[in-house]
């Protein structure tokens, strides 16, 4: 295995979150927990408590294509149920959060939410550890938070490119960092985090696909226009054309959503109810275990 990073740098001391964490609500949409945060500021809040009390969590991000490849795929559907935290990371998820519940959240992507946490490991003296991506990206991603968070304690890194998850696993704990980010891209971040999130001493584990690449500079995030109006795909897929590929698996996810959604308008009319059926997996509390 390649050499491990590691970095110790002077943190201040901790201080209260922005906002008190609340406990988590989950909506169900085609088979997938969806986390439903109102605030950036409530989503960090909520990692921080629990890094603070040591409960053990695992993010991961929902967006249409994962929740289509749980559609079609009943493992992957599994390794996502089994996380406890599911960001709305898409714009077609939280349509299809309104459509099929008729409730409004926030998308949580999950670059921002990466840089959220990043900014508030540093304000509460929490280390973080960056496990993915290719070398340069890794350790150019380490450069610049640490220009832009001077006090930010950087645990260790490494890239993604590594022999055996139990070497791994083991570097990781040897410094017991706070929050661990992985970014392998999906679904290999979601299946490494499923099969080793038990093994790991750090409290909180997110996946963050290419987020490491936006860090570094080696991939542009899209302009503020896109992100505020949630189309950054429309972005990606005019920066890179050979992602026009996922356009049918969008097609697939929106042409399920619709036909729940007709489902649902048609077991009104046959329940009487004039507020609008719910789906048959109903809303449960979001995991606090």
């Amino acid at each position: 295995m390649k050499n491990v990073w590691v970095f110790t740098l002077v943190s201040p001391q901790s201080q209260n979150a922005a906002i008190s964490p609340k406990p988590m609500h989950e909506i169900d949409i085609l088979g997938v927990p969806v986390t439903c945060f109102t605030l950036y500021r409530e989503a960090v809040a909520h990692v921080v408590d629990r890094v603070k009390t040591r409960d053990k969590s695992c993010c991961v991000a929902i967006n249409p294509l994962k929740v289509w490849s749980a559609v079609k795929d009943p493992s992957f559907a599994e390794v996502l149920k089994a996380a406890d935290v599911h960001i709305c990371d898409g714009i077609g998820v939280a349509l299809a959060v309104r459509l099929l519940r008729g409730r409004s959240i926030q998308r949580i992507t999950g670059v921002q939410l990466f840089f959220h946490l990043v900014a508030a490991a540093e304000k509460e003296g929490l280390s973080i550890f960056l496990l993915g991506a290719t070398a340069e990206s890794n350790e150019d991603a380490c450069h610049n938070l640490l220009k832009r968070h001077p006090r930010l304690k950087i645990a260790g890194r490494h890239d993604g490119y590594f022999d055996g998850d139990e070497a791994m696993m083991d570097a990781i704990n040897a410094v017991e960092p706070d929050i661990l980010f992985v970014a392998m891209g999906s679904p290999k971040q979601e299946y490494w985090m499923a099969k080793n999130c038990a093994g790991l001493r750090a409290p909180f584990v997110m996946g963050v696909g290419g987020t490491f690449d936006v860090v570094s500079g080696s991939a542009k995030w899209a302009p503020a226009l896109f992100r505020k109006t949630g189309t950054e795909f429309v972005y990606r897929l005019c920066m890179q054309p050979r992602r026009l590929k996922i356009v049918p698996t969008l097609c697939r996810f929106t042409v399920a959503v619709i036909k729940a959604y007709i489902h649902l308008r048609l077991s009104d009319g046959e329940s009487g109810n004039g507020e609008g059926a719910q789906p048959d997996a109903s809303d449960s509390p979001g995991r606090m275990d």
